[in-house]
């Protein structure tokens, strides 16, 4: 199943931010302010976040958002202008689409994460911040969207005036831009009476349906939930009387079809009241419109997640669009009927289908029917959390028979509700699991089969939002990638970080690939990146089948030049003889946490993956392994691999280097670099019996310490500052002296205007030495807060993969011939690999309808390569040409290991007796 974005025309109008000083340093976005702006308008943002250092440029993923850094005029003490350092002038494009985009800002350390930015159609207002009372609510008008911030135990109110029986909606969003706000909306009456609240609508935000009984002032009241605040608590509260789309039924469309759809919401032009159907006390309307959905939407991929564009076409009086989030399917689309409540009035499907339904009224259950035939191998899902709903699916699958008299017998094939990892993802750090059923059924015999389809929280709630759909479709095996852009954990585990990736000079930068296979695909994945710049490589790794992690390395040269752009990540698999490849969705840290126990981390997905290579500094340290070719063993064999270190500005001390992403029966011992060492040995034992063979990718790491000055160009320029103006503070004083014997000389018709003069220069002197001890002031701080830091910081070696394989011997085919009742010498040859010195044992495995037919026992001496195998056939002899199974065996480092080879023999029958 693919998302799909389309645009419906109708008429619109925690804690405190910390900086976690373990890494190097890279840019920090935590926030935009404001975080959003009217379409064609002109606006002033500032950002806020950690290591801002010498921001340059502030970057949106549409086109028609630009950005120029604010700059200061030159003034006195000032001979250029001054750039603003987190201060940006924007512009938004008439043309861009209201919706939600992407920004970044680039300064000394990178570019930073991503935050996102609200393009609206409403009418821009700001927080006065004088707000914080009913009595000085801030005006405002219906059609504004204000741009505002929690402050702790404080509620923000605002008022507007509307007519009798005018219909609003007041959204607030906040936890969908990444705000850490849980906001709380509340309406009340102009003497300040409650008549209306909400705290969660869309997950986190909060939504008010309201109509006015009669003329007059309403209050709204915005405020977190816990009166939480500060700068990171930022939201955006739309009041408007335009159109709001709850849902769309069938929540989902056949690839390149343009069915006909009904859009549930509220202020719908030309919308009819749907009877019945109310969401938190609010009637709610629908239209009908076609939606034309594009054929190519990469549905058939698997495990593609593309977005594409489109848009319903409506009538004139729909102007501007409302984006809504729909399923593109390549299987039929149908919708539920609504007397299936019950398994004697199932729903009944032909397979494959893709089933929109919906979990309402409160304690709904949905049963449809299908038939299958013996032995049918189908795959039965729901998808309902993975459409971003707080629902948690369950699916029971019947088989009913029905005897000569006509009788039916019910009997339960499976019931299913989380997927089997579900429970063990539930906390862990990136958990993208869900809550939907996903089920293989195999026929079991021709005939009827029922499926149940419930909520298990829908027992007390009754949200027509809940949709599902269940798909019933035949298996198609594939992957779903994801990367995971995060900082390498450093020895306090608990510890995550705001990220974005940065390659300094002579550096190394892991991105580690997770696959989720899918519906019985077992094989590898070779992992690769595209786009890399020059002075940056990155080699392909492989995911192994009995593997789900791969480790991408990218490395920087001492030379690269700085550079950043984007970077595609995919994975191929070989699905019946043809190559697959599956591009990689990208995973992030919203929010950071010292102590991930007390608080957590948040995450998001994201689209791209965007790397930064910057020449402020270098690496912390560029260690490699081996030569950079693959490394190739047997189980039991061993091998030694050297290690070799560069160490960057400020690293000192030993660094113990541990295998990371590589299962315990293949991992090496730790090496530990000495301060003093420049070179150490990787040691490979594959003495673990139970080491599978198998292509594997991983790194070494190790946890240290850097120290390093944050930022010297920072001194550099309060230096060169205080010099500059010390300079003009010479040329002041100098001044002064001047004028005032100019003075001094003056005659009484001069005197006035030399006593002008003077004074000017007096006070040209005070501003200098004014600006010189501010400079002054600025230097000591700089040098301060410059100083030399410990920073903890972890170092990933280059990557390295080894290729085990099953055994290090491997035996020649053997071809003889023999005649019955007689026997032969037929001569065996084995090669040897990887050191391998110790005896293998010969034997035979007859095939089936084979008889008669023995060896003596061989055994090939320790560091010989050959031997005599003695082959008798019995006078009872199968005669004919045989392919009999030569095995050999022996141990390697006291792990057993084996190898197989064919004995091509042919038995000819005994000659006829004289």
């Amino acid at each position: 199943m693919k998302r799909i974005v389309f645009s419906l025309l109708v008429i619109t109008g925690f804690l405190t931010t910390t900086s976690l000083h373990a890494q190097l340093q890279i840019t920090e976005l935590h926030r935009v302010v404001p975080n959003g702006a009217k379409q064609g308008s002109e606006l002033e943002l500032t950002v806020g976040g950690a290591f801002n250092d010498d921001l340059t440029r502030m970057v949106f993923n549409h086109p028609g958002i630009t950005a120029e850094q604010k700059v200061n005029p030159a003034g006195e003490f000032d001979p250029a202008p001054v750039p603003v350092n987190g201060t940006f002038l924007v512009k938004i494009a008439p043309e861009v689409p209201a919706g939600t985009y992407e920004v970044r800002i680039v300064g000394r350390y990178g570019v930073s994460n991503s935050r996102p930015f609200q393009v609206s159609t409403g009418e821009e207002v700001r927080d006065n911040n004088a707000n914080r009372s009913v009595a000085t609510a801030q005006e405002v008008a219906v059609g504004s969207v204000v741009s505002g911030t929690t402050e702790a135990s404080n509620i923000d109110y605002y008022k507007v005036h509307l007519t009798a029986g005018q219909r609003i909606v007041a959204e607030c969003w906040a936890s969908r831009l990444e705000s850490r706000a849980n906001i709380s909306l509340v309406m009340l009456d102009a003497s300040g009476g409650q008549i209306g609240v909400n705290h969660d609508h869309h997950g986190y935000d909060p939504l008010l349906d309201f109509t006015a009984p009669a003329e007059g002032d309403f209050i709204i009241g915005v405020y977190d939930f816990v009166y939480a605040g500060g700068g990171d608590h930022s939201y955006r509260l739309n009041i408007s009387s335009a159109a709001v789309i709850d849902y769309i039924v069938p929540s989902a469309g056949k690839a390149g079809s343009n069915g006909s759809y009904t859009i549930v919401g509220r202020n719908l032009p030309g919308g009819k009241s749907l009877e019945g159907v109310t969401l938190n006390g609010a009637q709610l309307q629908s239209i009908q419109s076609n939606i034309a959905i594009p054929a190519d939407t990469g549905v058939h991929g698997v495990g593609v997640q593309k977005m594409v564009t489109a848009r319903v076409e409506r009538a004139a009086a729909m102007a501007a669009g409302v984006p809504v989030v729909m399923n593109v399917s390549d299987l039929p689309v149908v919708i539920e009927s609504g007397d299936n409540n019950s398994a004697a009035t199932a729903t009944k499907i032909q397979v494959p289908v893709n089933v929109s339904g919906q979990f309402y009224p409160a304690r709904d259950v949905d049963w449809y029917e299908f038939e299958a035939a013996q032995g049918t191998v189908l795959w039965i899902d729901v998808v309902s959390h993975q459409l971003g709903l707080p629902t948690d699916p369950a699916i029971m699958v019947q088989r009913v028979t029905v005897n000569d008299a006509g009788e039916e017998t019910v009997s339960v094939v499976a019931s299913v509700d989380d997927p089997g990892d579900r429970n063990g993802r539930i906390g862990q750090d990136y958990d993208d699991s869900t809550d939907d059923p996903s089920y293989k059924f195999t026929s079991p015999g021709d005939g009827k089969y029922r499926v149940r389809v419930l909520d298990n929280f829908g027992v007390s709630r009754s949200d027509p939002r809940m949709q599902y759909e269940l798909r019933i479709r035949p298996e198609m095996p594939g992957i779903r990638l994801t990367a995971e852009l995060r900082q390498v954990k450093t020895a306090n585990a608990n510890e995550i970080k705001i990220f974005s990736p940065v390659l300094r000079k002579s550096d190394a930068l892991l991105v580690n690939v997770r696959v989720e296979r899918l519906e019985g695909f077992a094989g590898e994945v070779t992992v690769k990146a595209e786009g890399v710049p020059a002075g940056v490589t990155c080699k392909p790794a492989v995911i192994g089948a009995n593997q789900t992690i791969a480790s991408l390395i990218f490395e920087s040269t001492a030379d690269v030049k700085p550079w950043e752009g984007v970077i595609k990540i995919s994975g191929s698999i070989e699905l019946d003889g043809q190559v697959v490849t599956v591009p990689a969705k990208y995973g992030a840290v919203s929010w950071g946490t010292a102590n991930k126990t007390q608080v957590p981390a948040y995450y998001r997905s994201l689209n791209e993956f965007n790397l930064s290579v910057i020449d402020a500094d270098d690496g912390a340290a560029f260690v490699t392994v081996g030569d950079g070719n693959v490394l190739e063993t047997s189980r039991g064999g061993s091998l030694d691999v050297p290690v070799k270190i560069t160490r960057g500005t400020g690293i000192e001390g030993d660094l113990k280097f541990v295998a990371t992403n590589v299962p315990n029966e293949i991992k090496p011992a730790d090496v530990t670099i000495k301060a003093a060492e420049n070179e150490q040995t990787l040691a490979f034992k594959l003495t673990n019996a139970n080491a599978k063979p198998g292509l594997y990718t991983f790194y070494l790491k190790a946890d240290g310490k850097v120290k390093r000055a944050p930022n010297p160009a920072v001194v550099t320029r309060a230096e060169a500052r205080v010099a500059h103006i010390a300079k003009l503070q010479e040329a002041a004083n100098a001044d002064v002296d001047a004028k005032t014997k100019a003075r001094d000389a003056a005659g009484e018709d001069a005197k006035a205007a030399a006593e002008e003069a003077l004074k000017a220069a007096q006070d040209k002197k005070k501003r200098t030495d004014d600006a010189k001890a501010a400079a002054d002031k600025a230097l000591a701080d700089a040098q301060k807060a410059q100083a030399p830091k410990d920073i903890n910081i972890a170092v990933v070696t280059t990557p390295i993969q080894i290729n085990v394989v099953n055994s290090p011997f491997t035996v020649q085919e053997v071809s003889g011939a023999v005649k019955a009742g007689e026997k032969v010498m037929l001569k065996v040859v084995i090669e040897r690999k990887y050191g391998f010195v110790d005896p293998v044992d010969l034997t035979i495995k007859l095939p089936g309808g084979v008889a008669g037919v023995t060896t003596a026992k061989l055994q090939i001496a320790k560091d010989a390569s050959e031997g005599m195998l003695e082959v008798t056939a019995a006078a009872n002899a199968t005669v004919g040409d045989h392919a009999i199974e030569l095995n050999g065996a022996g141990k390697f480092n006291n792990v057993p290991v084996t190898a197989q080879s064919t004995l091509k023999l042919n038995v000819a029958a005994a000659a006829a007796a004289q």
